[in-house]
């Protein structure tokens, strides 16, 4: 039988799902790291500014400033990373193959649309050569959709490519996939891939249809407490909106409100949600098979930061789980919570 125990600092919306798969642990919601959507180069020249922002401000924080060094960290790798992609965009840009050649590894691999493989960095040098005598040099923009720190050296980096220096939904390409790992002080790529760009959303008149599943009224219910979840369609049809709100007996928890939208650059689903004791987050939706990854982060009413993938599993029309993986706060991890059933009750 699922516990759960209520938390003051619910960081927005699933806390409320939290609420019910957590026992005796801090009681939060959000997920995975520094889900940046716009594109690289018009947010590394702030990411760098907040960068020694931060720095400062930790030095006049004494109460929380073991954590608060840890979010700089993983903050700090995350700046870097994103400076070396704007090297590798600009390096391309200018047609210079060295340079480009030069963001990997020594031994750094890349396996371009085709499936053809390039095994070390003199190949991809040559591979980029050929590529600019061919076609000339390139305006493209990476746009970020994931990261994951892997470890304190290494970063799983995925996004799309955009064959413009001004992204749009028109503009996508192909889908990217990087591993980055530090060394002698500098972000290289270790090994990189890139697939042909393919959105099932996009071919839908109203891409959010995908969640017609989801409207309607649903419950999940244990011997602490009930949830009622209510999911409705917003005039228009270009926002969902949802309403969380748990009960204990006759007494009820303020209600916590989610609004999820469609973002036609990265031709993604994505969320914002809103947890009534002030807490608040974002989270972004990728679709693979019959689960929702919503990689979110967000801050609570005392300004703890969080992170998370929450996961969405469809069983069938009337029935679908939900669990919450990979959860730090203030950059301590957490152990992954209970999978939760939550049943429809009504269309």
């Amino acid at each position: 039988m699922l516990h759960f125990s209520v938390h003051k600092s619910f960081t927005y919306l699933t806390a409320s799902m939290l609420a019910l798969a957590c026992a005796g642990t801090p009681v939060f919601s959000a997920a995975a790291a520094d889900n940046q959507s716009a594109p690289i180069d018009s947010k590394v020249t702030k990411l760098v500014a907040q960068k020694s922002s931060s720095q400062k401000s930790a030095k006049r924080t004494s109460k929380k400033t073991v954590k608060t060094d840890t979010i700089l960290k993983i903050d700090n790798n995350l700046v870097e990373v994103k400076a070396a992609l704007l090297a590798l965009k600009e390096a391309l840009s200018r047609g210079d193959a060295e340079k480009a050649a030069a963001a990997w590894s020594e031994d750094g691999s890349f396996v371009n649309m085709d499936g053809l493989a390039f095994k070390n960095r003199k190949e991809i040098q040559k591979r980029f050569q050929d590529v600019f005598a061919k076609e000339g040099r390139p305006s493209i923009t990476f746009n970020v959709q994931r990261v994951k720190e892997l470890n304190d050296g290494a970063v799983l980096i995925e996004g799309l490519v955009h064959r413009s220096n001004a992204p749009t939904a028109d503009s996508i390409e192909s889908r990217f996939s990087m591993a980055v790992v530090k060394e002698g002080g500098r972000w290289s790529i270790k090994s990189a891939s890139e697939s042909p760009y393919r959105n099932d959303l996009s071919t839908q008149d109203n891409p959010l249809d995908a969640f017609n599943w989801l409207i309607g009224n649903w419950k999940v219910e244990n011997e602490n407490g009930r949830l009622d979840l209510k999911v409705d369609w917003a005039h228009g049809k270009n926002f969902i909106s949802c309403l969380y709100l748990i009960k204990h007996g006759n007494s009820s928890e303020p209600e916590s409100r989610q609004v999820i939208g469609f973002d036609p650059i990265n031709q993604a689903p994505i969320s914002w949600s809103f947890d009534a004791s002030g807490g608040y987050g974002q989270a972004r939706w990728i679709k693979e098979g019959n689960k929702w990854l919503i990689d979110s982060c967000g801050v609570d009413r005392e300004g703890n930061q969080t992170t998370c993938t929450n996961v969405i599993t469809m069983v069938d029309k009337d029935t679908f789980t939900w669990q919450s993986i990979n959860r730090t706060i203030n950059g301590d991890s957490l152990s992954d919570t209970a999978a939760l059933k939550l049943e429809k009750l009504s269309k």
